[in-house]
């Protein structure tokens, strides 16, 4: 995957997402690095908000004919708060589709950022970037703890304070202090 075919894939993805009046915001490797540090990542990720099973046609039909896509399984996903996902057929890029928040109140915390040149799009907050990783890494994800280091590490806003107070419902309160210590150096 070279960055022209991820560029070219993800406003593709953006304009027929938006086109189709789908709310939706852009997380995972593209997000650790926009708030961290940059990395190659093999797919691009998004959290949609569907909630009905004709949302799945109502998406399929969008996409268009570039993507393979399986509208039984967007279905699930749907009705199951799970993942489904679409496949570039050109380039093989991977689009994973979250259905639902994994972080409550992420979509309301959503921001449009231009994460890459001319690609403008809602991305997950800082916050809630450092905290769906904390949930992976809880899931197994070792990738996932060198996002959250290199994201505390960086000097932008974050309000910690939230942070501490989710990754306490989490029970991920070790966790988080354990790679704030990593960030910090110590």
């Amino acid at each position: 995957m070279n960055s022209d075919d991820l560029i070219r894939i993800l406003k593709d993805i953006v304009q027929k997402l938006k086109g189709a009046n789908i709310s939706f915001y852009l997380t995972g490797g593209l997000v650790s690095s926009y708030y961290g540090e940059p990395r190659f990542t093999q797919d691009i990720d998004f959290v949609l908000q569907l909630s009905e099973s004709h949302d799945a046609k109502r998406l399929i039909d969008s996409i268009g004919d570039n993507y393979f896509s399986d509208q039984e399984l967007l279905t699930e996903a749907i009705l199951n708060k799970s993942m489904a996902q679409l496949l570039h057929q050109e380039t093989f890029i991977r689009i994973d589709l979250h259905v639902g928040e994994l972080v409550p109140g992420s979509f309301e915390r959503a921001r449009e950022v231009e994460i890459l040149p001319e690609v403008s799009l809602p991305i997950l907050s800082k916050e809630d970037a450092i905290l769906t990783k904390l949930r992976w890494i809880q899931l197994g994800s070792h990738k996932s703890r060198r996002d959250v280091v290199m994201m505390l590490r960086r000097n932008t806003p974050t309000n910690l304070e939230f942070v501490r107070e989710q990754a306490k419902i989490m029970k991920a309160e070790e966790l988080l202090s354990e790679l704030q210590a990593q960030a910090e150096g110590l």
